[in-house]
């Protein structure tokens, strides 16, 4: 509820330039990684399942690309992540592309991890998982603001990308998830066949000064009838204009940032661009999505706004170019554009696209892990173990599962074929484990399960990997003493134990322990 006393942070000005873009970016900029911890949904867009799905659109575009003629294989592709966030989704992408690109070594590319947050690019060129790709010669970063900058420095090559004479030599590949819905958008609401443009009007408690008062805060939206041409933009116009001869009563938005941050990129690759993104928004039924007025979801400090991916398609063919959106109308919407082709002249392209969109999306198969988390005690691990396999070793999917596993096979519910089978698996998942802020440690619960199975020497292998990457705690500590024990080398399970208790004074299992293996050796 509003507070008595409070501030007019601005009032009737158009949406997208109101002050709520600041604090969006004020947010980022403040949290950095820390933006992941909890904070802001990201794993739907950040898991091996969709990076499979991406790596092989990317690699069917280079290959029709060159196949036309239109890229060479003399040079790089440069693919461009805007708001690569944690990180977690870039290297997943960067481990499928280069399993993938040994069977087609003539492709080049470099990976370029973009944010306009100068601590999370910190962070990624420390993490230990993204340094093989760096010395390969396969990742590069740049600071970069997608509503602002319209030139790429690449950090490491030293190499600047733009519209002049330093244009991509190959078509540019742009991928944008969870991005478009937090960048600047118009509103208007239509009504026979005029455009009324969306003013915002925010009042916050009186000593709110930035992003985290945001649920605080009270928006009010109203219109007013604009004169036209609203934009001096052209193509924006021209889409404007066909929503207000194709609906009414309705409440349209224009996802002003995103476009002109795509025509940058759309300039810099001459022309031949591949835009793959992933967000909440829609694609058809509009006369459903547009009746309401859109809804401003809020993330801790920051917010959300669904995107017109239907409005993006009409500005991509509008250009000649073409686009593909997932058939299925899931919460999340992904969607692929060109500048510069045609899908009908790029068959394998259209033909991955029905495949990894449509056939089996990860939208799909987002929706089945959340119907697993909904119906858990009904699995069994003869359903898990497939599961697993089907997110492609998913260590999210993994540690969702994991007391599950325990449970049943403390039960006796689990064959040793299973056990067996499970064992074999914990390898992959393992190279899948990405840590940042606040992240299960994987390592550690792969000890778990070697453990719970009595394979003592596996667990206390990946309870060393878990120190390595998450340092000591009492815990993992405790863990490798039971193993050492059960291993009958009573020594160094005391010395375990005590390790254990001089992190955690009060840890009384560790106590007893101790106690029962000093008795043992008297």
């Amino acid at each position: 509820m509003l507070k008595e006393n409070t501030t007019i942070l601005e009032q009737d000005r158009p949406l997208s330039q109101s002050v709520l873009w600041n604090f969006q970016r004020e947010f980022y900029k403040r949290e950095g990684m820390e933006a992941w911890n909890w904070q802001v949904p990201f794993y739907v867009t950040s898991n091996p399942y969709i990076a499979n799905s991406y790596a092989s659109l990317i690699l069917r575009f280079a290959q029709e690309s060159i196949k036309s003629g239109k890229a060479t294989a003399d040079e790089p592709f440069y693919i461009v992540e805007l708001g690569a966030g944690s990180g977690t989704f870039s290297f997943y992408t960067l481990m499928r592309l280069l399993e993938l690109q040994r069977e087609l070594e003539h492709i080049r590319f470099v990976y370029v991890m973009t944010d306009l947050v100068e601590k999370n690019i910190a962070f990624w060129q420390q993490h230990v998982r993204l340094k093989p790709f760096v010395e390969q010669g396969h990742l590069d970063f740049a600071l970069f603001d997608a509503e602002k900058d319209t030139a790429l420095n690449l950090i490491l090559s030293g190499r600047q990308l733009d519209a002049g004479e330093n244009k991509t030599a190959n078509p540019l590949v742009l991928l944008a998830n969870y991005v478009f819905d937090t960048m600047r958008q118009d509103l208007f609401f239509i009504k026979d066949g005029l455009a009324m443009e969306s003013l915002s009007t925010l009042n916050s408690p009186e000593n709110a000064t930035g992003p985290m008062q945001l649920e605080e805060c009270r928006l009010k939206l109203s219109y007013r009838e604009t004169s036209r041409p609203y934009y001096a933009n052209s193509q924006l116009e021209a889409i404007l204009e066909a929503y207000c001869g194709e609906v009414n009563n309705a409440y349209m938005l224009l996802p002003s940032g995103a476009i002109g941050c795509i025509h940058n990129f759309s300039n810099i690759s001459g022309g031949r661009l591949c835009l793959l993104a992933s967000d909440k928004g829609y694609t058809r039924h509009l006369e459903e999505h547009l009746k309401a007025e859109p809804v401003f979801t809020l993330h801790s400090g920051c917010f959300s706004l669904p995107v017109n991916f239907d409005a993006l398609g009409k500005m991509f063919a509008d250009s000649g170019g073409s686009y593909y959106h997932q058939f299925t109308q899931h919460t999340l919407v992904t969607s692929l554009f060109l500048f510069g082709f045609k899908l009908s002249t790029m068959p394998e392209m259209r033909l991955a696209a029905e495949t990894l969109l449509d056939e089996f999306g990860h939208a799909s198969i987002f929706r089945m892990y959340e119907q697993l988390e909904s119906t858990k005690p009904m699995w069994s691990v003869d359903a898990v173990l497939p599961f697993i396999a089907a997110t492609r070793w998913d260590p999210h999917v993994f540690n969702a599962t994991l007391n599950l596993i325990i449970g049943q096979t403390r039960s006796g519910l689990v064959s040793p074929y299973q056990v067996s089978d499970l064992s074999g698996i914990m390898e992959r998942i393992a190279n899948n484990y990405y840590p940042i802020p606040g992240a299960i440690d994987t390592f550690f619960n792969i000890g778990v399960f070697f453990q719970e199975t009595r394979q003592y020497q596996q667990a206390l292998d990946f309870y060393r990997r878990s120190i390595t990457f998450n340092g000591q705690n009492e815990e993992v500590l405790f863990n490798m003493g039971l193993c050492f024990y059960f291993m009958k080398d009573k020594a160094a399970a005391l010395s375990h134990f005590k390790s254990a208790l001089k992190i955690e004074p009060d840890y009384i299992m560790a106590r007893g322990w101790i106690s029962q293996i000093e008795h043992e050796m008297c």
